[in-house]
């Protein structure tokens, strides 16, 4: 509901205390009108949704290749992406690569930057993979190492897994020592630092690329955006997304009314991308995101006229 204001929001919410006693708090967002129906809100929503092709490589011409990227849930899309490397490593002389982001609201990172080792070599995508300037810390508590053994135990989350232990590591550590936060990844620089310089890894070899970007793309797909960009002469296509949150390695608990649930953060980041402000493409779509020949026509004229300079 916060891409666009069309969810069902309530007007209030009531705590029920330990005590007996409960607490009202008042909700900034108002409630939808009563006699719009869930049926023209499920329509309107399909205006502002789309959907990336599905992982996988088809070629768009000579020299170009569009690849599906629409999630990295791995519960989704494991056998897919592990079926995806080895084509793209194979692709001969790439002039260029599109990645199609669009719906993607995140998930593990990792899977795509794994897609930009295939066409690079690890050793770049590494380098890539740091270039955000990306702090992040993690509290320090039992209910974060409990997340992270969550995360550690899910085969979804198995490309993570060696880096996740050393994050519980490092969140015990910082228990231990009494802190509050504990920064598990990037360079400490002080809690007051808000813009983290960026880094470019100018890309040196292999295809140029493309990432088509809409509102919906969010959380590790604005990550792998970032790594997108460090290449230095990557172009982005489509629509602005909703902007960068902060926040990440969310808890989700289902509050016992069954009518809501709550998502609480146990991570805060720091990049060299402004939070809460949106991605902008360099170049916009003029069309619906979810026309599929349309965005394909003309994201075949854009690099035609990139290739022509």
């Amino acid at each position: 509901m916060f891409e666009t204001g069309l969810g069902w929001t309530p007007a209030q919410c009531v705590f029920e205390l330990a005590d007996g006693t409960s607490r009202r708090f008042d909700l900034p967002l108002r409630r939808v009108p009563e006699q719009v129906s869930h049926s023209r809100l499920n329509a309107l929503r399909s205006i502002y949704h789309t959907t990336a092709k599905p992982v996988g490589v088809t070629q768009l011409g000579p020299g170009r290749y569009w690849v599906g990227m629409p999630t990295f849930d791995g519960r989704q899309a494991s056998a897919a992406y592990e079926a995806l490397y080895p084509k793209l490593a194979a692709l001969k002389q790439p002039a260029w690569v599109v990645l199609d982001l669009r719906g993607n609201g995140g998930g593990d990172s990792t899977w795509g930057t794994r897609a930009l080792g295939a066409l690079y070599g690890t050793d770049y995508s590494n380098q890539l993979e740091e270039a955000g300037g990306q702090q992040e810390y993690l509290i320090a508590d039992s209910v974060t190492v409990d997340l992270l053994k969550r995360y550690i135990a899910a085969p979804e989350f198995a490309n993570s897994r060696e880096d996740m232990i050393e994050v519980l590591a490092k969140v015990h550590a910082a228990i231990k020592a009494g802190s509050k936060m504990a920064l598990v990844s990037g360079q400490a620089d002080g809690l007051t630092a808000d813009v983290i310089p960026a880094l470019v890894v100018h890309r040196t070899h292999g295809p140029r690329l493309a990432a088509i970007i809409d509102r919906n793309c969010f959380s590790s797909c604005m990550n792998v955006l970032q790594q997108i960009r460090a290449t230095g002469d990557a172009v982005v296509l489509g629509e602005p997304t909703i902007g960068y949150s902060p926040f990440g390695e969310i808890t989700r608990i289902d509050l016992p009314s069954g009518r809501g649930t709550l998502l609480i953060p146990s991570a805060v980041f720091r990049t060299a991308q402004a939070t809460r402000e949106p991605f902008l493409p360099d170049y916009a779509f003029p069309g619906k995101m979810g026309d599929d020949n349309a965005l394909t026509a003309w994201v075949n004229r854009i690099l035609d006229g990139l290739a022509a300079h």
